[in-house]
């Protein structure tokens, strides 16, 4: 889904617990992460994830050199299972989002 395949490379993968209105696109989720936690977000390399409120849209952002790129997702049979008891940036692995985007629960600290 998101693997490295689709996009090029990234150091890290940082979910957005709980729920972001997906309406906006670049623009919004840029301004988003800036002023929530600080300057220098989106950070170069990095896949930032974040889910609507219905878990069945996921929206992944990562700024590479001269560029951002946004990835939409759209579930049809299932939904994600995204931790929403946190507004906060986690820091996951790529085997976590995977296991996220196919409904499997995880563990965070």
């Amino acid at each position: 889904m998101f693997s490295r395949g689709v996009v090029a490379s990234y150091k890290k993968i940082v979910m957005k617990g709980g729920y972001t209105d997906l309406r906006g696109g670049i623009e919004m989720l840029s301004m988003m992460l800036s002023t929530f936690y600080g300057a220098n977000i989106p950070e170069e390399d990095v896949l930032y994830v974040f889910c609507g409120r219905t878990a069945k849209k996921v929206k992944g952002l990562i700024r590479q050199k001269d560029r951002i790129m946004l990835i939409n997702l759209q579930l049809y049979a299932n939904r994600v299972r995204w931790i929403r008891r946190t507004d906060d940036l986690i820091e996951i692995t790529e085997e976590q989002l995977t296991k996220v985007l196919n409904g499997e629960p995880i563990e965070v600290s």
